[in-house]
């Protein structure tokens, strides 16, 4: 009944939303009404990604003369990742930006791959794949998969780290028993339980309050999503394992895009890509400066004691998912960069 109330609000919200806005002069000088695309985000507007989304919006309006304009609704604001996503399939909503661990319940299962654990040797590694015909490949299989989404692009950020409220860790078994936040998808909650943990699904617009008040110990993020979040405030150890480099793919409404011109879908995915290079600068150099943020604000960061037992501990995981995956984790491992 929430979900349904709150898509109805969004209905709402975004009615007219499509070819809604004020008046842009044309580069004829006419007068024209900017198409606004509604976009819905779950980081606050200072996070990396978040910028990368307003520098493709700048992009866009500029390349398309003005006729192009987004509307970035930040932190939240529209519901959770799972209500972003069934707005786009409605249509009430233009755009988002997802993980493939979500986005694989909706249909698009070729996109578990990503959430294998220790998958990718580095974030140039992920991103070089991401760029490969079978990267591609994979992108593509979310609108021929019928979720009513089409990708249009991905953000690459630095890998990801659990960090924990109660003590260190640094060793595999310093994880048994913790109650440790989950994102959505099998292989993600498969991934943690091969930990020793007990995985918990918390919305990630709750998991502050979820941290502060004890009803989980701990969870996982990038740096960036670490400190934007304020998780350094609650969450006083950290540990290295970067156990996982899942593209964030930014998606359009399916209805939405068919509305665009083969031409505009052309102009569109353009300019993504060429707010990628900003985005990809943007999270490196602030990954350093975050690190000294975040040794600064009390929290101790460790190296895993050894890194081989992490990786052998979710073995089980691979047992139960590879084989399904295989060709597209040799072509993953053969990718050069």
């Amino acid at each position: 009944m929430k979900k349904t109330a709150l898509v109805c609000m969004l209905a709402l919200l975004m009615a007219g939303s499509l070819f809604a806005g004020g008046q842009t002069e044309a580069s004829s000088g006419a007068a024209v009404k900017p198409t606004i695309l509604k976009v819905g985000l779950n980081n606050p507007i200072t996070h990396p990604l978040d910028q990368g989304i307003v520098k493709f919006g700048e992009i866009l309006k500029e390349k398309s003369g003005g006729r192009y304009e987004l509307q970035i609704f930040p932190g939240g604001q529209l519901g959770k990742p799972a209500v972003h996503l069934q707005s786009l399939q409605s249509g009430v909503l233009d755009m988002t930006m997802i993980m493939p661990a979500t986005l694989a319940d909706y249909g698009a299962k070729d996109l578990k791959v990503f959430t294998l654990p220790y998958l990718f040797e580095s974030v140039a590694h992920a991103r070089a794949f991401q760029k490969t015909e079978a990267g591609q490949k994979l992108f593509d299989s979310i609108q021929t998969s019928g979720t009513r989404m089409v990708a249009i692009g991905s953000y690459q950020e630095s890998a990801r780290h659990y960090f924990f409220t109660k003590k260190k860790v640094t060793r595999v078994a310093d994880m048994k028993g913790m109650k440790i936040r989950s994102n959505e998808g099998a292989i993600a909650l498969e991934n943690m339980a091969s930990l020793g943990t007990n995985p918990v699904s918390i919305a990630f617009t709750e998991l502050y309050s979820a941290l502060q008040t004890g009803i989980v110990d701990g969870a996982e993020q990038p740096l960036s999503g670490f400190y934007n979040n304020q998780f350094h405030e609650v969450a006083k150890y950290m540990v290295l394992d970067g156990h996982e480099l899942s593209p964030n793919i930014v998606l359009f409404s399916e209805i939405t895009w068919n509305k665009l011109s083969s031409e505009d879908q052309k102009l569109i995915k353009a300019c993504f890509a060429e707010s990628v290079p900003y985005f990809n600068q943007l999270s490196d150099s602030e990954d350093s400066v975050l690190m000294k943020k975040i040794l600064a604000a009390g929290v101790e960061v460790y190296e895993p004691a050894d890194p081989s037992e992490w990786r052998a501990a979710v073995k089980s995981v691979y047992d139960k998912y590879g084989t399904e995956y295989a060709a597209t984790i040799e072509q993953i491992i053969n990718t050069t960069y």
